[in-house]
């Protein structure tokens, strides 16, 4: 399924900006009655489109003191390396996303830890199965995370627009926020928790739709205690949002990687960031600690497409960039949004805080 109509579309995109949002309310903004709501996520989900419900959280809010990505290059014709490297990282709970591309580096790990003899062990681990054919290894401290467009089908004054209609309601069960400020989900401080908040954190894990009343029973908690955690969680800033998860490749997408290595200017940052703004197809930012400090992901159908809107990109701020590279997707091979392990990450976080003086 290649072609969505606008109906499609306009419950990707709401599911995108909150995936608790009730068909009701669905069914209420885009002026369809719930039942048709109710069949067309069910079809999105059978298709495959819909891939899963996020949450995603804040990582220093749990713990997590490294979360970054690792970029691989293991010579291509070692297949057998290259397969042995990816099956280990694919069941290492500290890796919780494994990409394969084509281009300077052909893997990317991303990683969550609060450990560093966790993290020494598992690159040692990466580099033992590579062997002597490991080309080159790079490790960036992720600082920022931007989430820009999450629709490469729908313009930028179109999801505005949207958005203004999910709006929150008293007592529900949607927890709406204000999902303009996508751009913490790496900072912050460390937030007390204990096993009833993960128990929670646990169960939304990979299901972010979930019932209130099926979250009561998974967790042994009542419904009000648990609508109660995960308001608290929110307003902790431990949990950022929840989104569906959409198979983009379903709908004749690829996805490039590119990075970039850009001025220390914010004033100019800022304008460029707002530039990046404008491209339906440009769908998330991250800035590290490295030569290359910026990247973001371009969704596209033809790469002349792409080629295009990089072009453009550089055109307008050749005085801001000053390198830059591209990856281009092959497979996805792992994608979760944080750790299975989450609260033996965040127990091994409290151990070392509690140790320094």
């Amino acid at each position: 399924m290649e072609k969505l109509d606008k109906l499609d579309q306009g419950i990707l995109a709401i599911l995108s900006e909150n995936c608790r949002i009730p068909n009701s309310r669905i069914a209420k903004i885009m002026h369809v009655s719930e039942p048709h709501i109710k069949y067309r996520i069910e079809r999105l989900e059978k298709e495959g489109i819909i891939q899963k419900y996020y949450t995603l959280i804040n990582f220093s809010a749990v713990g997590s003191t490294f979360y970054m990505m690792c970029f691989l290059k293991i010579k291509k014709t070692r297949l057998e390396e290259i397969k042995k490297v990816i099956e280990y990282v694919k069941n290492n709970p500290y890796v919780i996303g494994v990409t394969e591309y084509d281009g300077d580096w052909n893997l990317s790990l991303r990683i969550s830890t609060s450990s560093k003899i966790d993290l020494i062990e598992l690159l040692n681990e990466v580099q033992r199965l590579s062997g002597p054919y490991m080309e080159d290894l790079r490790v960036f401290i992720t600082c920022w995370h931007l989430s820009i467009n999450r629709h490469p089908f729908m313009s930028s004054e179109s999801i505005k627009l949207l958005q203004k209609k999910i709006v929150p309601f008293k007592n529900d069960s949607s927890f709406q926020k204000d999902f303009a400020k996508r751009t913490t989900l790496v900072r912050g401080i460390m937030q007390q928790l204990d096993s009833n908040d993960f128990k929670i954190l646990s169960a939304l894990r990979n299901d972010a739709r979930v019932s209130l009343v099926q979250l009561a029973n998974v967790t042994k908690l009542n419904v009000q205690t648990v609508k109660q955690r995960i308001q608290n969680l929110i307003e902790k800033s431990v949990i950022g949002y929840f989104m569906a998860d959409i198979d983009y490749t379903k709908l004749g997408y690829k996805e490039m990687a590119v990075f970039m290595n850009i001025l220390s200017d914010d004033k100019k940052r800022k304008t460029f960031f707002a530039y990046l703004e404008k491209f339906p197809s440009i769908f998330t930012a991250l800035t590290y600690m490295d030569y290359w400090n910026f990247s973001f992901i371009l969704r596209f159908k033809t790469l002349p497409e792409a080629d295009e809107i990089l072009e453009d990109i550089l055109a307008n701020f050749k005085d801001l960039i000053l390198d830059y590279k591209k990856l281009i997707e092959v497979k996805e091979h792992k994608k979760e949004m944080y750790n299975s392990n989450l609260e033996e990450v965040y127990s091994k976080a409290v151990s070392f805080f509690k140790g320094v003086p």
